[in-house]
């Protein structure tokens, strides 16, 4: 993530991935539903040689879902070196070098209304009926990631 425009929060309830960090994290944005875990910050020998990157000092973020087990997310910002580049702007999914990160979320056209309201920017036009009940859609965090949002029936 770009120096500086990271996105995780402080207040409970993780939002879309739409958060600053200067001075301190904050959320802003509709809520996906999973909250800071914990956070630190890593710097030294170590961090620098799993980084491959002398002098690196990276805030980590990790969120939790709701549920006691399940997969969390981990949010790295990179506050020195500056050097990072950011992520292209024109990168479409079939790209082979897209990445998007995949969130399951209950609902769906609730959270589509929020994002729109919020100003999201959709890669898709709306959330798209993918048959057998699954609907989808995909937007851009404020750093250009894509973030895949799915609502599977139960």
């Amino acid at each position: 993530m770009t120096k500086g425009t990271n996105k995780v929060a402080h207040e409970g309830i993780v939002t879309f991935a739409y958060f600053t960090c200067q001075p301190r994290c904050t959320l802003k944005g509709p809520t996906i539903g999973m909250s800071v875990a914990y956070e630190g910050v890593n710097r030294g020998p170590t961090q620098e040689s799993l980084d491959g990157t002398f002098g690196a000092v990276v805030q980590i973020t990790g969120l939790r879902p709701p549920a006691e087990t399940g997969p969390g997310v981990e949010f790295l910002e990179y506050r020195t070196p500056a050097t990072g580049r950011p992520a292209p702007v024109d990168t479409e999914s079939n790209d082979l070098a897209h990445v998007e990160l995949a969130f399951t979320v209950d609902d769906l056209d609730g959270l589509v209304a929020k994002l729109r309201e919020a100003r999201a920017p959709f890669v898709s036009p709306d959330a798209v009926d993918l048959g057998g009940g699954m609907h989808a859609a995909m937007v851009r965090d404020p750093d250009g990631h894509a973030i895949l949002l799915e609502q599977i029936p139960r």
